[in-house]
């Protein structure tokens, strides 16, 4: 299905087009993060929150720009992702308990079978 948006101004319509473009490239680099476990995970997941804050801005001023409804399930989306970041983050520092790449991965794992629970509550 193609969507008809009014005629933007060639000047907004580059500016909106670098902002989708950075967004993707943060998201897909926080994204990447999430895979790669290390001995350092905290700091790993709040530069993966750092990212998604980014994408996040990004996303937010396009809205301005272009309202759509793909748009407003990508900020929702993004949203739910950054919830699950900090709840991750913070039972990490709560509990004091991840000390190596073997309780990075289990907490990752715990984050990918809590995302289907989020989408049917939400």
């Amino acid at each position: 299905m193609t969507h008809s948006y009014p005629k933007m101004p060639p000047a907004i319509e580059c500016h909106v087009s670098k902002m989708i473009a950075l967004g993707l490239k943060k998201h897909q680099d926080a994204i990447a993060l999430i895979g790669q476990a290390s001995a350092g995970a905290r700091v790993d997941m709040r530069q993966i929150l750092s990212l998604l804050a980014e994408t996040e801005l990004l996303l937010e001023d396009v809205s301005t720009y272009l309202n759509s409804r793909a748009l407003q399930r990508a900020l929702k989306e993004l949203h739910t992702q950054q919830s699950l970041m900090r709840l991750a983050l913070n039972s990490m520092e709560l509990t004091n308990e991840v000390r190596d790449q073997r309780g990075f991965h289990y907490l990752l794992m715990l984050l990918a079978l809590s995302i289907p629970l989020l989408i049917a509550l939400g």
